[in-house]
């Protein structure tokens, strides 16, 4: 196998927010939890463990049978992000990220009592969060809590948000983020194993592509192949 190039196509990212009851999250999430040094706990605002997050409670599960996530998180991911080349600077905006998008579950917005709006608890969530975003926190609650609207004659409307607007707002604030992670990885694995991708080939050359479908091993039915 001289070299690779993978891209991805339909990412679950709805499972950042919600899954069905006894499903855990993206892995990626566990392991940070289970895997982060104390120092790195106050670095990136990390709370103690998954049931402390909404966004990871709400199914119920936690573990999963034969998997440590601190090792995994130690042998597995962090020598897989030196090996791809990964800065310091990089990893640190990784890590504040990640923890950004679980953070945003534990945004508690309160609703108005007389107008359709909501306005964010002042307990401190919102200033981590800005602090991971390197954003200043007014404009991060304004940006949720506002949308903003075009006139017929060009000109701009803003308007607040309703508490159940503002509630999407920030769940897809976390799952763009997310996303977005998710295909910067994927870049860097395909810059750090391009190696002769990118070479002219000639017409015998050979290839093999894999499908990786989440849940694959799952279906009661298999009618895919998953070499092909």
């Amino acid at each position: 196998l001289e070299a690779s190039h993978m891209h991805g196509a339909l990412l679950e990212k709805t499972r950042v927010c919600c899954r069905a009851q006894g499903e855990r999250s993206f892995h990626i999430f566990y392991q940070f939890l289970a895997g982060a040094t104390e120092s790195q706990r106050s670095l990136y605002k990390l709370r103690l463990g998954p049931a402390n997050y909404s966004m990871l409670s709400s199914s119920g599960c936690f573990d999963v049978c034969n998997i440590n996530d601190a090792e995994e998180w130690r042998s597995g991911l962090l020598p897989a992000i030196k090996a791809l080349g990964i800065g310091t600077t990089s990893t640190d905006g990784l890590f504040s990220l990640l923890s950004a998008v679980l953070l945003c579950g534990e945004l508690n917005w309160v609703p108005h009592a007389t107008v359709q709006s909501s306005r964010c608890m002042a307990d401190g969530t919102i200033n981590d969060l800005a602090y991971l975003f390197s954003v200043d926190p007014n404009d991060l609650e304004e940006a949720l809590a506002l949308r903003e609207h075009t006139a017929p004659d060009g000109s701009k409307i803003s308007a607040m948000c309703t508490h159940s607007q503002v509630i999407m707002a920030t769940q897809a604030l976390a799952q763009a983020t997310y996303g977005a992670l998710f295909q910067w990885l994927t870049s860097c694995i395909n810059i750090a194993t391009k190696t002769l991708a990118s070479q002219p080939r000639g017409a015998d050359a050979r290839w093999v592509g894999i499908l990786d479908m989440f849940g694959f091993e799952a279906f009661q039915v298999n009618s895919l192949e998953q070499l092909i």
